[in-house]
């Protein structure tokens, strides 16, 4: 959930209208694209400056969120007007984890040494699915000091098979062997 509360506030509202609505993959897709418009460094200058009018705001809104639906597109407006731009990622990831508790999902990220192919991020999701015993949302990121192998976070729990920590518990091991001797 986002740390803040008025982000966390935003997600819940929206929330409770997509599940009333049945619209939440709908919504989803929505928050999807205000957060990569209102991200944008130049458009969140745009729309938090005081110098430029509401209604050039609102034509800016309707230019880049032309295929958001009409509810949508006044939230987006709502933060405009309340200088809250920034917080549309937080709404974002605050309505993307109800999402996952309502469908039952959890969120599960891999870090590898390099890029891992389709193949082998969907071998490993299977790995973990049937470790965890639940249907996962599976984000990857690449961090060559891991040297090789990979370590997943699912939840609060790590399972590390990296190059890096087998290295470190070799050398651990030799330190208490060569400390016993």
């Amino acid at each position: 959930m986002p740390s803040g509360g008025s982000a966390r506030r935003y997600s819940q509202a929206v929330f409770d209208i997509a599940r009333e609505q049945d619209t939440l993959d709908q919504w989803r897709d929505d928050l999807q694209t205000i957060a990569d418009v209102l991200g944008l460094p130049d458009v969140q200058t745009f729309m938090e400056s005081p110098r430029v009018s509401e209604e050039n705001k609102q034509l800016l809104l309707d230019q880049h969120l032309g295929s958001v639906a009409p509810l949508a597109r006044n939230l987006a407006m709502i933060l405009i007007r309340r200088n809250r731009s920034h917080l549309a990622q937080g709404i974002l990831d605050g309505y993307l984890e109800m999402l996952d508790e309502e469908r039952g999902v959890v969120a599960a990220s891999i870090t590898s040494a390099e890029p891992m192919d389709d193949d082998l991020q969907d071998q490993v999701r299977q790995m973990l699915n049937r470790q965890v015993g639940r249907e996962l949302r599976l984000s990857v990121d690449v961090d060559p000091e891991i040297i090789g192998g990979f370590v997943a976070r699912v939840g609060d729990r790590v399972l590390d098979g990296s190059t890096r920590s087998r290295l470190r518990n070799l050398r651990d091991w030799l330190r208490e062997s060569a400390a016993s001797t």
